[in-house]
């Protein structure tokens, strides 16, 4: 179930007899929560670390404690010598690395499944991510899903700084009741971004954080993706 309250002030999530109420719309993060690319980053970065004589990260274990947002504080956790080393270059070494590493990954075991599940209940589904725009067109294009989203909206840019901007300009735009809408993600940075706009959370704790990070926040937290689906049907 969902937790009600929140470190966000006037923010509560809707719970109804302990479970969570149904929903109009599901906002889904794309990287650690659909699209299964954790390996992807670490053998990306593992490269650069090497580059810079830095430790390479050992594992799954230690990527997710030490992956957050902003990014660049990730960076920093790593040991990058930030002010001689600007995190932006960095970071364009980091993208290319991941232009390769990506193709080598898939979409989560039963992504699929859970899209087809809330389309034919009506569900309406939205990508909402800090990947840059066309970079995110770009990952998604091979799997055929784009039919199960009415938009998928990234950033202007490759720093992964935040993506709260573009929720707030689609919640405003697209005139979406918060009531009606629950954020999908693997990553604090997704119950901030829902938080923002006054939505709830459901983090899924198999993605790019690890699951005592995530349950330090005011969200739901399920083992897999499958398991969103009894939370919104």
């Amino acid at each position: 179930m969902l937790h009600p309250g929140s470190k966000y002030p006037g923010w509560q999530c809707p719970v109804s007899d302990g479970v969570i109420v149904k929903y109009r719309n599901v906002v889904w993060d794309w990287n650690g929560t659909l699209f299964e690319d954790m390996n992807a980053c670490i053998e990306a970065m593992n490269r650069l670390l090497e580059q810079r004589n830095l430790p390479r990260i050992s594992g799954i274990d230690e990527y997710r404690s030490k992956f957050c947002f902003p990014v660049i504080k990730y960076y920093e956790r790593l040991g990058f010598d930030l002010k001689n080393d600007p995190f932006e270059g960095l970071a364009r070494m980091y993208i290319a690395n991941y232009a390769v590493e990506y193709k080598k990954a898939g979409l989560f075991d039963g992504a699929v499944e859970v899209l087809e599940q809330l389309k034919r209940a009506g569900i309406r589904q939205y990508v909402i991510s800090a990947a840059e725009q066309n970079s995110l067109l770009e990952q998604m294009s091979p799997f055929g899903i784009g039919h199960y989203f009415e938009a998928v909206i990234g950033t202007d840019n490759h720093y992964a700084y935040s993506k709260a901007a573009s929720a707030k300009q689609w919640c405003c735009n697209g005139r979406i009741d918060s009531a009606e809408t629950v954020f999908i993600g693997d990553s604090v940075h997704d119950f901030e971004t829902a938080a923002e706009v006054g939505c709830p959370c459901i983090l899924i704790a198999n993605g790019h954080q690890n699951t005592d990070e995530l349950r330090r926040v005011s969200a739901a937290v399920v083992s897999n993706i499958s398991e969103t689906v009894g939370l919104l049907i």
